[in-house]
């Protein structure tokens, strides 16, 4: 049985874990570059690989997946319920879209989602990411205009449109459903974010 001290820090450490801005920290160590201040100016694996070079990028998408697989990992290792699991997910997410040690503005936390996903729903998660990356393959051959233009977006829709359809359609649990809603609120929330900010800087 957990203590509420337990239950606490795993909470407040998932947050924290969540908000330790690798991209900005290896590409300023290892190549010397602020990754706030060139490109997209986003610290996300994306504007990394661009920036800094792909075996960088490679790097900060593994701890950045790692931060979200770990402590939904640790929650359920240590006998929590699945539904302390998920809200630990659901912080380190949070915490990579908006971390404390970067004044709260971090990346889009696509990849801190999916190591959630891939731990609470492997199933549906594995086959989820084979529609978006068809999905991502086969824009390119389209001309796809707005939002869709970006073959990233495409195939994060298509993603998220099979996942939810397997979720539903296999009779997962509604605990389940309800924590990845909360994660794609939460990335909605940020990709909104991030492009008003892109916006207001034309």
């Amino acid at each position: 049985m957990y203590s509420d001290t337990m239950l606490a820090i795993l909470l407040v450490g998932s947050y924290l874990l969540g908000s330790i801005p690798f991209a900005y920290l290896f590409t300023n160590w290892l190549r010397g570059v602020d990754i706030r201040a060139v490109g997209s100016r986003n610290p996300g694996a994306a504007n990394v690989i661009i920036q800094a070079g792909k075996g960088v990028g490679a790097l900060v998408v593994l701890l950045d997946f790692g931060k979200g697989l770990l402590p939904v990992i640790l929650a359920r290792s240590l006998g929590f319920p699945f539904w302390v699991a998920g809200l630990s997910g659901i912080l380190a997410v949070a915490g990579h879209c908006w971390p404390i040690y970067m004044k709260f503005d971090g990346g889009e936390g696509m990849m801190t989602a999916m190591g959630v996903f891939v731990v609470l729903a492997p199933m549906e998660f594995a086959y989820a990411l084979t529609a978006a990356v068809i999905g991502g393959f086969l824009a390119k051959y389209f001309a796809l205009r707005g939002w869709f233009s970006s073959r990233i977006n495409t195939g994060a829709f298509v993603g998220f449109a099979v996942f939810y359809f397997l979720l539903v359609h296999w009779r997962r649990h509604l605990a389940l459903i309800a924590i990845i809603v909360f994660v794609t609120i939460i990335l909605i929330l940020r990709q909104l974010q991030v492009s008003k900010t892109h916006l207001q800087d034309f």
